[in-house]
């Protein structure tokens, strides 16, 4: 009996040490990479409407795929802020960095000024598969006077030589502030290349 108790209790005191070894979770943010800017000077008000992301990508944890048809998400590796609101705000820092003359603004909180044009941009595609390629495609539209008509696309691929979410977060970081040029290409004034 007492053979029994006792390995009863070693058994408990085991499984307890295993669920104290739980790895903290890391939290991650994407970066505005483009250099230079105005913070918020200008004379025309560009306000981003709306960002939407595929509900596949559209959760806490970082999701990439291990394969074509296998989707991979770590509960230990998330995101600080939801992802469709740390895009909307990169796009809104490397836009008022990548176009002079313009103060970029987002959301519903800026409603009520008269805006020069208003974007609304649709991520198509926010993943990869790590260790090998981060994918960035999305689709924007604008509105508002003198604005470009039409729909317009842009994709892009960036190589992951790490197999870590912090490259892959580096990596759509990146596909971010090419997006943002490409965008910025868009609309009615020039870029700042520098």
């Amino acid at each position: 009996m007492k053979t029994l108790t006792r390995c009863c209790l070693l058994s408990a005191l085991l499984l307890l040490a295993a669920c104290a070894t739980t790895p903290p979770s890391r939290q991650y943010r994407l970066l505005a990479l483009a250099q230079g800017g105005h913070a918020g000077e200008g004379d025309a008000l560009l306000r981003i409407r709306s960002v939407t992301v595929p509900g596949v990508v559209d959760r806490p944890v970082i999701v990439t795929w291990r394969e074509d048809m296998l989707l991979h998400s770590s509960e230990f590796e998330r995101w600080a802020e939801p992802v469709e609101t740390q895009i909307a705000d990169v796009l809104v820092r490397n836009l008022d960095a990548l176009l002079p003359g313009h103060q970029v603004v987002r959301g519903r909180r800026h409603a009520g000024l008269q805006t020069d044009l208003e974007l609304e941009v649709e991520i198509l595609r926010f993943d990869g598969i790590l260790g090998e390629e981060a994918v960035l495609e999305l689709r924007w539209s604008w509105s508002g006077v003198n604005a470009p008509s039409g729909l317009h696309e842009w994709r892009g691929k960036s190589p992951l030589n790490a197999k870590e979410p912090p490259a892959f977060v580096r990596a759509q970081s990146e596909l971010l502030l090419q997006a943002g040029k490409e965008i910025a290409n868009t609309t009615p004034g020039k870029i700042d290349e520098g």
